[in-house]
């Protein structure tokens, strides 16, 4: 990404627009790893899945094309999000060069499953690492010979460090693949296409409202008074602040693998608590010393400007690792039994919630800037979790047979 000058802060806001519109349209294509490790744990049942997971991943796929090579991509972008006109160009680039991104998601995703299943998670954590080391010997070398600039550079990055994660795990996986059973255990159906899409409807409606929320932060702040600053200082912030949130983004299907019991459940709850507390301490430390800036200006190279509001967004953002905590722990007993309905439910209040939050903010105190984002993130989250407590009930200590029928929603 361009790392200063006047096209800076242009280029991190058309890239984070970008990003939220990838992970919008791309995002059905991850769920492989929820389908796999809550209902898929047999080799039957991953050839039934990755049947209906296809048609997804040629769904969304299609969804890319249309925004990124017909005019509708530019009604979507400056119409429908609100993206300031003039950043249309750096948008549509980056949409189209992450046309891979459905397929190498859903590669991805299915790898890590297969290797959570096996508990090598290990194995998730090197491609991880390699993925970062690519994308930082990349940078480098994009840098040294400028053959591309702007937003670009942002979407080469991603698309390429995610293939080459998924890579790995795949070949990873094949590895775990053969210790898996043959078929579902006796007793248990096999399962079917619809059945699958069962499981899958309401969590493909939950993975484009989570996929919203970002457009919809981005759109409210584009109505502030500066909106590219606005909008960059918050991509950038978010992107350093989630380095440590993505330490808990897979605690669901920690949940799924080992609740067995309420003893499990109850140490599941200690550590997704404790780990929680942990991050949101250290990102309330770094905004509050300065750290935060630091890493953004130094680190990551941001603009000036846009790194200065960094310390303050990380203090405002810091109750978001125990709620996100929560959320996962919950949401993984759900997933374990079955149960989708409600977790689409909650994730359509916590939109509901960032949307009234950010275009109300927006509205009364737009010299707020970035901070919009970052309130309406929180409160978006507190609402989302509430949803979920106050169903909860219904749901008992021990897990659901693995054999019964998904269901839609609790009774």
């Amino acid at each position: 990404m361009a790392r200063s000058g006047p096209g800076a802060a242009a280029a991190l806001a058309s890239f984070a627009v970008a990003q939220s519109l990838v992970d919008l349209f791309a995002g059905p294509a991850s769920l492989s790893n929820v389908w796999i490790v809550a209902r898929g744990r047999d080799r039957g049942s991953l050839r039934a899945g990755a049947r209906v997971l296809f048609q997804l991943v040629l769904a969304v796929t299609a969804v890319f094309a249309v925004a990124g090579w017909t005019p509708a991509g530019r009604w979507i972008y400056c119409r429908v999000f609100g993206a300031p006109e003039h950043l249309y160009a750096g948008i549509n680039a980056v949409i189209r060069v992450c046309l891979p991104m459905p397929f190498l998601w859903a590669l991805r995703n299915a790898g890590q499953a297969i290797i959570m299943l096996r508990k090598r998670t290990n194995l998730m954590a090197w491609g991880v690492c390699l993925r970062l080391v690519w994308m930082w010997s990349l940078s480098l070398a994009i840098g040294r010979f400028q053959v591309i600039d702007g937003a670009l550079i942002g979407g080469v990055l991603w698309i390429t460090g995610i293939g080459v994660e998924a890579a790995f795990l795949i070949l990873a996986a094949r590895r775990q693949l053969p210790m898996l059973p043959d078929a579902p255990e006796e007793g248990q159906p096999p399962p079917r296409p619809g059945r699958i899409w069962h499981f899958l409807r309401p969590l493909v409606a939950t993975s484009f409202l989570l996929a919203m929320g970002r457009p919809i932060i981005n759109a409210a702040m584009a109505r502030t008074a500066n909106p590219e600053l606005s909008i960059a200082a918050f991509q950038v912030t978010w992107y350093a602040a989630f380095l440590l949130l993505s330490l808990e983004t897979e605690f669901r299907h920690t949940v799924i693998i080992f609740w067995t019991d309420r003893e499990s459940l109850a140490a599941l709850r200690k550590f997704g608590l404790g780990l929680g507390c942990a991050l949101a301490a250290a990102m309330a430390g770094l905004g509050a010393t300065g750290s935060a800036v630091w890493f953004l200006r130094q680190v990551l190279g941001t603009p000036a400007d846009a790194a200065a509001l960094g310390g303050r967004m990380f203090m405002a953002v810091s109750p978001v690792p125990v709620l996100w905590a929560l959320i996962e722990l919950y949401v993984g007993q759900l997933l374990r039994n079955g149960t989708t309905g409600l977790v689409g439910a909650a994730k359509a209040a916590n939109l509901g919630a960032t949307f009234i939050s950010v275009f109300g903010l927006a509205l009364a105190w737009p010299a707020l800037g970035p901070l919009i984002g970052a309130i309406g993130l929180v409160v978006g989250l507190a609402l989302e979790l509430t949803t979920i407590l106050l169903r909860m009930r219904t749901v008992g200590g021990e897990p659901a047979p693995a054999a019964s029928e998904p269901q839609s929603a609790i009774p």
